[in-house]
């Protein structure tokens, strides 16, 4: 086995652990509330010791909202990164790139309708994590227009990336809302779709411009 094919499969088995401890942190969350239960029963569940629930997660709370490295799929950023056509000012294909970057954070999320039920159900058992998850969503939020000023050739802090992912992300909350809903027949896209139409309308028929 090469390196590089040992560091994935290293790397596999670290997500898979990441996520079993947060999904079983929510459950017990969920059941229990956020006092009601040890880090050592969450360790139990998930067959791992006390010491690496720590080498993931300072706190519960934490394992509960989840790790940074479960914010963006890692495929979808080198796409958006690799996809900037050539040219000076902000790209004109930056509004439908980072609209496909988001949706394939939120089809991530799909694949296991479970996991999202736990933590939902882990904030609604405690009200408090909301607050945790505003501001996990605050955070990735600035990663994200720091990708965006990244593939741009922007200076940090530059308004024009920060509003990109203020519109594409408010846009992507609203739909997945719909789309998570246990009634919902749509897909993604069909959601998706005419909110992205509804903003290039909004901006004057396209949602980015040269500089």
């Amino acid at each position: 086995m090469t390196e590089s094919a040992t560091t994935g499969l290293r790397e596999r088995r670290m997500a898979e652990t990441r996520r079993a401890l947060s999904q079983a942190t929510r459950t017990l969350t969920a059941e229990h509330g956020l006092h009601g239960f040890t880090i050592e029963q969450v360790c139990e569940r998930v067959g791992v010791s006390r010491r690496t629930f720590f080498n993931y997660f300072e706190a519960k709370e934490q394992a509960i909202v989840g790790h940074p490295r479960e914010w963006f799929d890692d495929a979808a950023v080198d796409m958006f990164l690799a996809m900037r056509p050539p040219g000076d000012g902000i790209s004109v294909t930056l509004f439908d790139d980072l609209v496909a970057l988001e949706m394939a954070h939120v089809a991530q999320l799909a694949q296991s309708h479970q996991e999202l039920r736990d933590l939902l159900a882990a904030i609604e058992t405690e009200p408090q994590l909301l607050q945790r998850m505003m501001k996990a969503g605050m955070l990735r939020n600035d990663q994200l227009s720091d990708l965006v000023a990244r593939r741009e050739g922007l200076e940090a802090g530059d308004p024009v990336a920060s509003v990109a992912v203020l519109i594409v992300t408010t846009l992507m909350h609203s739909s997945a809302e719909i789309y998570f809903t246990p009634e919902n027949t749509l897909t993604l896209e069909e959601i998706v779709a005419p909110r992205v139409a509804a903003a290039r309308n909004i901006l004057g028929g396209t949602a980015t411009s040269q500089r």
